[in-house]
């Protein structure tokens, strides 16, 4: 383990890697972190609790609608402390997947490679009675610039983590929603788009109904850890580790 100083960085490029965006996005600086090597920060991404989406692309057709379903901006920073969105109660037919948020990122360059690319993702979700039998689901897409083509399927809905129920809690602890999951081949067309679509299904459930924690909560502890049932003042997060 080490601490990783404060620094300027360009979004998606570390090493020499090819996880380049598009010009018009602007340099951030990234705050020391405890982490192991190899320093892949520049590809982890975070569920801005409020901030919109800058494009409006369909979900998958793998989902079905929430009324809580909203777009929102999947950020290169965390928002600041105490920045929380928890949405109303979702609810679904058993059996279905059902989405609760669509996070587009920022514009991508062209030839951005996710040959041997793969994916991780902590989520924060809660049900709201034992007999829903949540588990989390995600999915994650390149669209076009204006969101209105979808490039690529790099990873279809579904469950990567651990299977895992969701906790029955009042608060959310952490879920995997993907450890180190491959993705599929595409490079990119420039001003392309990640979007990661974020929600829920369940193993016959009564009634199904959960929601999930996004933001940064008031204690914030920093990203989670990749690991079921962590501490609610974790920070969830997503990231891209392009192939070695």
């Amino acid at each position: 383990m080490r601490i990783v100083q404060p620094r300027t960085v360009i979004p998606g490029t570390v090493a020499g890697r090819s996880m380049l965006l598009h010009p018009a996005v602007r340099p951030y600086t990234v705050g020391p972190r405890t982490q192991g090597a190899p320093d892949w920060d520049a590809q982890r991404w975070y569920f801005r609790a409020s901030t919109p989406a800058e494009v409006s692309p369909d979900f998958n057709a793998s989902w079905v609608a929430s009324p809580q379903f909203a777009r929102r901006l999947l950020g290169a920073t965390p928002d600041a402390p105490n920045t929380i969105e928890v949405p109303n109660v979702s609810s679904w037919t058993s059996g279905q997947n059902c989405i609760e948020r669509q996070y587009v990122g920022p514009m991508l360059r062209g030839g951005v490679s996710f040959a041997g690319a793969t994916v991780s993702c902590v989520l924060k979700p809660r049900e709201l009675d034992s007999t829903d039998n949540v588990t989390a689901r995600i999915g994650v897409r390149i669209v076009s610039a204006d969101g209105l083509t979808v490039r690529a399927v790099l990873l279809a809905v579904g469950d990567y983590g651990t299977g895992l129920e969701v906790d029955v809690h009042p608060g959310a602890t952490t879920r995997i929603a993907a450890n180190a999951q491959a993705l599929a081949s595409y490079v990119t067309q420039p001003g392309d788009r990640p979007v990661v679509e974020v929600g829920y299904s369940d193993t016959s459930g009564t009634t199904p109904q959960a929601r999930g924690y996004y933001g940064t909560p008031a204690a914030s502890l920093g990203d989670a850890p990749l690991a079921d049932s962590g501490d609610a003042n974790y920070i969830p997060w997503f990231q891209f580790t392009p192939a070695a």
